[in-house]
């Protein structure tokens, strides 16, 4: 997706919170890399709202039009993800008065 949006001509970053899938943040890293596209993210650190607080923290100010959030993926008989999920969502949006849809 990241790469389709810069050739759009938007300026975007990544925040990568999937803390379920050993070495996601490598290969996210390693993706974005290839579009130039800067990725915030903390090794180690398996609390996923946090991560995207910081990483919301982190490109504050720094004139991107979009920011992404990698998160694990989500089923619905998986409460504790889908409860991150919301988590993320309302962390997101009293950060940056941004709507979720």
């Amino acid at each position: 997706m990241q790469k389709h949006l810069t050739k759009q001509g938007y300026r975007v970053c990544v925040v990568g919170a999937d803390t379920y899938r050993p070495g996601a943040l490598t290969q996210l890293k390693t993706m974005c890399e290839k579009a130039s596209v800067e990725v915030y993210g903390e090794e180690g650190n398996k609390d996923s709202p946090e991560i995207v607080k910081n990483g919301l923290k982190h490109f504050e100010g720094k004139n991107f039009d979009i920011v992404l959030i990698d998160t694990a993926g989500r089923h619905k008989e998986e409460k504790d993800l889908l409860d991150e999920m919301t988590q993320n969502r309302t962390g997101g949006k009293s950060r940056l008065g941004v709507a979720h849809h």
